[in-house]
């Protein structure tokens, strides 16, 4: 399982603060629930909660703006943050 939050930037910018030390929002942020020790290699699931990879918080105005200002397609960066995020999730 993982987690996906929608957030405004203020939110964002509050948890980019506190966990990486950088005071201004993002496009998206990933939190693993599990210790990486390896790329790509997850530790073995005993109970179900186990299963679950992490969360992702992602700003939507942030990727709006980004997306006007650049020219993508908002549901494309979308789906490629997320991909991005999920990989940051399991190594």
């Amino acid at each position: 399982d993982v987690g996906l939050w929608i957030t405004s930037d203020p939110t964002m910018r509050r948890l980019n603060t506190e966990f990486r030390g950088i005071r201004k929002s993002t496009d998206i942020l990933s939190f693993p629930f599990h210790e990486i020790k390896m790329p790509g290699v997850l530790p073995a699931a005993t109970q179900e909660h186990e299963m679950q990879l992490g969360d992702m918080i992602v700003s939507a105005p942030y990727v709006r703006r980004a997306c006007a200002r650049e020219g993508w397609d908002f549901d494309e960066r979308m789906e490629l943050l997320l991909a991005h995020g999920l990989c940051h999730l399991i190594g």
